[in-house]
């Protein structure tokens, strides 16, 4: 039987792919042939990094890294390989802070022959010197208490805290702070509170160690209230002084404490001022005597000013002319002869030199009112409207007051004035 043409060529194909499957597998089996293979992402040991915290450096970056390795070998050997048969390290001992190109070091377990290449060669990092400082807490309000309230007191424990870090970001840090919400409280407040770090635009900056990063603070809130000053004084005045005037500032005062103490208090008093031997005009400064756990607010006027102006009492002799007096009383048709009564009137009067020596006569407004006045000589008193602190020594003494009649002029006179 014969086989067509078609189905003779198929077969030869068919045994010729067979042969060459056979050939190729003969010669990878026997002859085992050399062959090249990449591997990606083998990481990068950093050794000896603990000989840079010996020295005060720290490694920035990078903080991690990887290489690519090129093997060349059998065909046999090389497909036996994984990834974990790789090691890529650098050696980080003797360098100093900066930018440092790091040579990297490559191995495996068959050897470092079998590695034609790899990538990259050379690692750029950047090592920092690790600085350390303590910085002051501050404390820094998100919120302020309501205006009968005031912050007294702050205890921090502690109130230091130690910075740590690479010189990039050390160097970035200008304040530490806690942050507090002091809205709504009328006590005490009790917390635990985080330590931020921040730079010069109030930014926080991380990346750094704190020692510790939590602080304990104990704020005292205290109750304000305005109350009178109540000046206290020892002795009086002597007899000889006149007190003209008596300033004293401040006349309130604000005050800090418990709520339940300050609602119990209504004055605040002065340290006493003795005043017995005040002989001339005099600016005393004293003391608020506090009441236990009781404080002062803030920004006020922490002494008492008393300013004294006093005078000295002295005698002075005035003198009225007639001609000032006025007559209140009524002359019951009569005239004052002022030839027979008296013409100046002379008093001595005793108060205050402030007040006496800058006496306007016409402001005494002297005046006579009284009753039962006759024709003829009267012995008759002169009124003075004085101030209270001015005597008249003179109160009861008497002048001459002499009235008459009027004279009558003859009708003949005035018909020929009218004339």
């Amino acid at each position: 039987m014969k086989l067509n043409k078609k189905t003779s060529n198929t077969t030869i194909k068919i045994f010729s792919i067979l042969f060459a499957v056979f050939l190729w597998a003969y010669v990878m089996g026997e002859v085992n042939p050399v062959v090249t293979k990449s591997f990606s992402n083998i990481p990068v040991r950093y050794d000896y990094e603990n000989k840079l915290v010996e020295n005060n450096l720290e490694l920035m970056s990078p903080l991690s890294s990887d290489v690519k390795i090129t093997v060349s070998g059998r065909r046999n050997d090389i497909l036996k390989l994984k990834q974990e048969d790789f090691e890529a390290n650098i050696d980080l001992r003797g360098y100093k802070a900066g930018e440092q190109k790091i040579p990297v070091e490559v191995e495996s377990i068959m050897g470092k022959e079998i590695i034609i290449d790899y990538a990259p060669k050379h690692i750029l990092a950047q090592i920092d010197e690790e600085l350390e400082k303590q910085l002051p807490i501050e404390i820094k309000y998100e919120d302020d208490l309501d205006e009968n309230y005031s912050v007294g007191n702050i205890e921090l424990v502690p109130n230091y805290i130690t910075v740590k870090g690479p010189s990039s970001i050390f160097n970035k840090v200008e304040t530490a702070e806690i942050q507090l919400n002091l809205r709504g409280y009328s006590e005490n407040l009790v917390e635990e509170k985080t330590v931020k770090l921040l730079d010069k635009s109030g930014k926080e900056v991380s990346g750094l160690i704190k020692e510790p990063s939590l602080v304990n603070v104990d704020v005292e809130v205290l109750k304000n209230k305005l109350v009178p000053v109540t000046l206290e004084t020892i002795g009086d005045l002597d007899s000889d002084y006149y007190l003209i005037s008596q300033n004293m500032y401040p006349k309130n005062v604000k005050i800090l404490g418990s709520k339940q103490k300050i609602d119990s208090i209504k004055e605040i008093k002065t340290k006493a001022i003795n005043i017995s031997k005040l002989n001339s005009n005099k600016i005393y400064e004293t003391e608020f005597v506090l009441p236990e756990d009781i404080k002062l607010k803030e920004n006020q006027e922490q002494l008492v000013k008393v300013e004294y102006k006093i005078s000295k009492y002295i005698e002075k002799e005035i003198v009225i002319d007639a001609k000032n007096v006025s007559v209140m009383s009524d002359l019951k048709g009569l005239e004052i002869n002022g030839e027979n009564s008296t013409k100046l009137y002379k008093f001595r009067l005793r108060g205050p030199a402030y007040f006496i020596d800058s006496i306007d006569i016409n402001d005494l407004n002297p005046s006579i009112d009284e009753t039962n006045l006759i024709e003829g000589v009267n012995r008759v008193k002169i009124r003075l409207e004085l101030e209270e602190h001015i005597i008249n020594l003179d109160k009861d003494k008497v002048f001459n007051l002499y009235l008459k009649k009027p004279e009558m002029v003859p009708t003949s006179i005035i018909e020929k004035k009218d004339d």
